[in-house]
């Protein structure tokens, strides 16, 4: 079988989207599919510092630029996640009657939006969900699957650094990783004001632009002294990071049917308790006081949270047990099992 996934994402970002498109790519060649990652976006960085970057094995074809018409002719199945790149896999199905598979993350989160996901959903043969509210909000009578929007490798989890070797200050470190795009920064700052227990909150990966604003706001609340900025780091390094922490944030600020937080699959692995917003569909793999902590998206109940974590050694405890046992459900290899269970049908 033959997948052609198209995208026009700049691949070499350090992105948690440009990780998942890839790794799709790499579990499914390694289930026996031949898959090629095709973006209409040109790249300065080599294809091998690419994948080597994000800790992925070099087993598929990864190509850009010119000569998609004759992909889409060889390819069985187009596979693409991208709303906006929608005639591309009309054309796969129009003109060579092609399998199109669409992964669903979205909805009406900007202007026209909604439109084109639904446009998107109507040209596919097959039809992935990142979240049961997604599923739900569309209602699609076609074959589909629900399946979570990342996975992990638990290699990656095994405690190979210390908080020395990562330049880590000792004590209770809670931990943020990712940008501050759909996520709240003030909630993050205001939690640290309103903590009982002293704490330092580890933020790491921001962009320069980020990490200025962040500084400036943390000095507005008082809180500058307690606050450790980690740069970007490469997306295979996060896990190090994760491990080394005692508490895991998540201030997801979005509420649509596809608001899941992609993080949330990388601290269930790392096996620490987690405090997170709702979201929209949060819930979903986190299960209030058994492998995390759902609070409204409120700095004074974070902190609260937060606090009544650091003094119950048996609450933490269970947290951290019930996030590793969830994490086997979400690996990368199970995640692509389904969906090419889902092409085969």
């Amino acid at each position: 079988m033959n997948i052609l996934y198209l995208t026009k994402a700049k691949l070499s970002l350090s992105r948690a989207k440009n990780k998942n498109i890839l790794k799709t790519a790499e579990i499914l060649t390694k289930l026996g599919a031949h898959v090629e990652v095709f973006s209409s976006t040109k790249e300065s960085m080599p294809t091998e510092e690419i994948l080597r970057d994000k800790g992925i094995e070099n087993i598929f074809l990864l190509s850009f630029g010119g000569g998609l018409f004759s992909k889409l002719k060889k390819a069985d199945v187009i596979y693409f996640r991208d709303s906006n790149i929608l005639f591309m896999p009309l054309i796969a199905r129009l003109l060579f009657s092609k399998k199109v598979l669409f992964e669903v993350h979205g909805s009406h989160e900007w202007r026209w939006g909604l439109m084109l996901w639904k446009y998107c959903i109507g040209i596919a043969t097959h039809v992935v969900f990142i979240t049961e509210r997604l599923n739900k909000f569309y209602g699609v009578h076609k074959p589909n699957l629900v399946v979570h929007c990342n996975g992990v490798s638990f290699e990656d989890y095994k405690k190979e650094k210390n908080r020395k070797d990562l330049g880590l200050p000792d004590g209770t470190l809670l931990m943020y990783t990712g940008s501050f795009l759909w996520y709240s920064d003030v909630v993050l700052l205001k939690m640290m004001k309103n903590l009982n227990n002293q704490a330092t909150l580890v933020v790491v990966g921001l962009k320069n632009d980020e990490e200025e604003n962040f500084i400036k706001k943390a000095k507005k609340f008082g809180v500058e002294n307690r606050i450790k900025i980690v740069r970007r780091v490469k997306s295979r390094e996060v896990a190090q990071y994760l491990v080394n922490a005692d508490i895991l944030v998540n201030p997801l600020v979005t509420e649509y049917p596809g608001s899941i937080s992609s993080k949330l699959y990388e601290y269930l692995a790392a096996g620490k308790p987690i405090v997170s917003s709702f979201g929209g569909a949060n819930d979903e793999i986190i299960k209030n006081g058994c492998n995390g902590i759902l609070v409204n998206l409120n700095a004074k109940e974070f902190a609260e949270e937060i606090d009544r974590i650091i003094e119950n050694k048996n609450l933490q405890d269970i947290l951290s047990r019930g996030a590793k046992v969830s994490a086997e459900k979400y690996t990368w290899d199970k995640r692509g099992e389904k969906i090419l269970d889902l092409i085969r049908s």
